[in-house]
């Protein structure tokens, strides 16, 4: 009874494990667009899209595809000092009072730019911007 019961464990694992393995289109664009990486964990996110976790330069990076290996998105941990003087400008006039909190550069295809979430003692502001310091989404929540 143990032996089949370690070797269900197993077999479980083992389907786990190739279930989080992307098609070889996305890898094989991974490959060319992501070279070097280290740590590298996919996650298969909906039906058509695979993220993809990896560190570059000791930055922490996702990154999107579908299922024909197409890139959607990169998303990439930023330091607040690191982002350009304009937006930095930006968001200080137009959130007096908040501070931020994440910030990550984001890359698509129709947009490149900055998500930033901004706190106050009663809310959190999650906005995209981009470089030259336009909004071109924001969400409010009340932290309660």
């Amino acid at each position: 009874m143990k032996n089949l019961i370690c070797v269900l464990v197993i077999i479980f694992y083992g389907l786990v494990a190739c279930a989080q393995s992307p098609p070889s289109k996305v890898s094989e664009r991974f490959s060319i667009l992501f070279p070097n990486v280290k740590n590298v964990k996919w996650e298969q996110e909906e039906e058509n899209e695979w993220e993809v976790e990896f560190e570059k330069k000791g930055s922490k990076i996702s990154a999107s595809f579908d299922n024909e290996g197409v890139w959607q998105e990169t998303e990439s941990e930023l330091k607040h000092n690191c982002l350009p003087t304009f937006v930095k400008v930006k968001l200080t006039l137009s959130y007096w009072g908040y501070e931020m909190s994440e910030v990550e550069k984001i890359e698509k295809p129709d947009f490149w730019g900055y998500e930033i979430t901004m706190l106050n003692k009663e809310k959190e502001i999650e906005l995209s911007i981009t470089s030259d310091g336009k909004i071109t989404a924001y969400a409010k929540k009340d932290k309660r």
